[in-house]
This record gives structure tokens, C-alpha cells and sequence, in this order.
């Protein structure tokens, strides 16, 4: 029985051969053999040997009589024109949480016609070892969820080889690093600018914003000035700064609006320290949390939340677009490096 560290080493060459077999044709046809998947994959002659042992046990290679090495089996082949490796989370586990799960979703139901294989893959943590996995994988494309910043430079190496790859961010973390191409996220930038726009059909421009600085904020800002509002960062408060900022404005200066973004701890510390002074400004939340719930946990604030529930035809769009790059590189052989994009939520509020 192998234990984990050899079935670590193994796996990338069975999904490698297994690959080959997939896209054989009819008749067999000779595969690499022990020395060159030595050579391919950086390892010993006993692990590949085990790895080629095992597909020719379940069935996948088989050897013929009178001829050298290994030959694919035509009972598996699949006459699938390409194949698709799936990574989940950080590239370390097959998870796909939801909403990033919904993006998935629709990125296959949009390849549907394509007729290709799909493979769900995990990678060797060492960024190192996992290059070396992924691009002796034998795959045509990789749709890759959330990836580590650690792994960015396999998707510059993905693309050199002409290997089409897309990767997909998360929906709520906009201070997530993202690559420098081929990454495809929610517009952050625009979130901003709805949450200005809230407060401008209100009237209201002496606002404060409990959150961190990033795309979102810059986007709150922008919209703001278009209207002739600057917004002085001395009424931003990040995530580590203490009440004491938040009282002392509430304290000395006009306030007719907050908005309050970040985690449910982030909210709640927020929250806590308004109920001191029974305010009547709109108090604007970001999305993601039960407005409900915190409408019971303090009643006496006016609460408001900013599309509390997920715009499922935003997470759609985000997977029909990563599935329109994969064909256009897989079919047309074009345009393996494209520049990010980021997709326009259409948001609602609730009260």
C-alpha cells in the first residue's frame, strides 16, 4: 500500500497518461516510456514504474506482445477533442465554495458543446513541484479558482506553452491579490460607486466609511467627487483602528451617512459603538450578511444593506466569460494572455 508521499509523486504522471489514453486513437498507440516520464517529471525510475503498474491494473495501458514499452488501451479512449483541468481552492483541494461554485457552473454548462474532458486537480503545495505538475498534466485548458499568489508565475508558464488558462477571484474579498492577466473578478471599483450613489439620491455628503482602503473605497470616492463631494480620508476608518476614531467624529463633526464594509466582526464593532448615539442616518452594509438578523440584534438603528443577497446573473456572466476565452484559445489557437476583467454587478437595496 503507498503511503501519501508516494501516492504525491504518482499522480501527476497517472493524470498525464491517463490523458494520452483519453485522446488516442482507435488502435494503440505507443505512450512515453519509463525514462522519458523519469526525465518529464523529475523523479525515479521505481515511482514511474508503480504509476505505469497501476493504470495497466485497472486497465488504461497495456503491454503487447513482441513490442517494447507501453501502448494506450483503445477500450478508453474518449474522442473528447480536449481536456479541462479544474482547481479549486489555492490549487490544494478540489473545493468550490459557493458563490465561486455558481461561476463554475456556468463556465461548464457554457463549454457543453465543446465535448471535453474534465479533470478536477489538486497541485503539490511547493509552487515548484506544482509548475512541474501542471504543465506535464497533459491538458489543453485550466479554469483555476482563487488562486495563491505563490502559483501566479505557473499561469504566465500556462500561457508561454499555449496552455489556456483562466483564473477566478474571490466575490468578496476585493484585497485578494490578483494576477496580472487572464483573471476575471467582480468590479469592486463600481461596488464604490453604487454605494455613493446611495447616499447621493439621498442627499447626504457628510459621510463616514468604516472599511478598508481599496478598490471599493476609491470607487465610493470617485462617484462623490463627480458630484463636487470630497471625502477626506480622516473619516475613513480601516478595520484595525480602534472606536475611539469613529466617536470622536461622531462627536465633533455632521454626519448624514455611514457606510460600514468589511467582516460580520467588522459590522458588529461598528454597530456597537453607534447605538451610544441613537443615530437617524442611513447606515449602509455591504453584502453578504443577514439584514434581517441584524435588524432584530439593534432595532434602533436605520439599517440598510446594499444587494444582500448574491446577483447570480453577475456569477453567471463571470463563468460565461472565462468559458468564451477557453474556446476562443482552444479553437482559434489565439489570444492565450488577456487582460483582466471585471464584471459589473447589478445591485439592489434593501431596507
Amino acid at each position: 500500500m503507498m503511503n501519501q508521499k508516494q501516492q504525491m509523486l504518482t499522480e501527476p504522471i497517472k493524470r498525464f497518461l491517463i490523458q494520452l489514453v483519453a485522446k488516442s486513437g482507435p488502435k494503440p498507440e505507443r505512450l512515453p516510456n519509463e525514462l522519458d516520464l523519469c526525465e518529464r517529471f523529475s523523479v525515479c525510475r521505481p515511482t514511474v514504474h508503480k504509476a505505469v503498474e497501476e493504470l495497466i491494473e485497472i486497465g488504461y495501458l497495456q503491454h503487447l506482445p513482441g513490442r517494447r514499452g507501453i501502448f494506450s488501451n483503445p477500450e478508453y479512449v474518449q474522442m473528447a477533442p480536449f481536456s479541462i483541468g479544474i482547481l479549486g481552492d489555492n490549487a490544494n483541494c478540489s473545493y468550490f465554495g459557493y458563490p465561486n461554485s455558481r461561476i463554475l457552473g456556468a463556465f461548464l454548462s457554457h463549454l457543453g458543446d465543446l465535448k471535453a474532458n474534465t479533470t478536477f486537480l489538486t497541485l503539490n503545495r511547493k509552487p515548484e513541484l506544482a509548475a512541474v505538475e501542471l504543465l506535464n498534466s497533459g491538458l489543453d485548458a485550466v479554469f483555476w479558482n482563487i488562486p495563491d499568489p505563490s502559483y501566479f508565475p505557473i499561469i504566465g508558464k500556462l500561457i508561454e506553452q499555449k496552455i489556456a488558462v483562466t483564473a477566478i477571484g474571490s466575490y468578496f474579498n476585493f484585497l485578494m491579490p490578483k494576477p496580472e492577466t487572464n483573471f476575471l473578478g467582480s468590479d469592486y471599483f463600481y461596488q464604490g460607486q453604487c454605494r455613493a450613489e446611495f447616499f447621493l439620491r439621498r442627499k447626504c455628503s457628510n459621510l463616514v466609511y468604516c472599511g478598508n482602503p481599496g478598490p471599493i473605497c476609491d470607487g465610493f470616492k470617485a462617484k462623490l467627487k463627480e458630484h463636487k463631494i470630497v471625502f477626506s480620508d480622516s473619516r475613513l476608518i480601516n478595520d484595525s483602528e480602534p472606536m475611539s476614531k469613529l466617536v470622536r467624529i461622531l462627536k465633533s463633526q455632521r454626519v448624514d451617512g455611514l457606510v460600514c464594509d468589511g467582516n460580520k466582526n467588522q459590522h458588529n464593532r461598528v454597530l456597537r459603538t453607534l447605538l451610544d448615539y441613537h443615530p437617524a442616518f442611513p447606515i449602509l452594509l455591504s453584502y453578504g450578511l443577514d439584514l434581517e438578523q441584524l435588524k432584530k440584534d439593534y432595532p434602533a438603528l436605520p439599517l440598510f444593506s446594499i444587494m444582500p443577497k448574491i446577483d447570480l446573473k453577475q456569477l453567471e456572466q463571470i463563468g460565461i466569460s472565462a468559458a468564451n476565452h477557453i474556446r476562443e484559445m482552444l479553437l482559434f489557437k489565439r489570444n492565450y494572455r488577456f487582460e483582466n476583467e471585471f464584471v459589473k454587478q447589478h445591485f439592489k437595496i434593501d431596507q
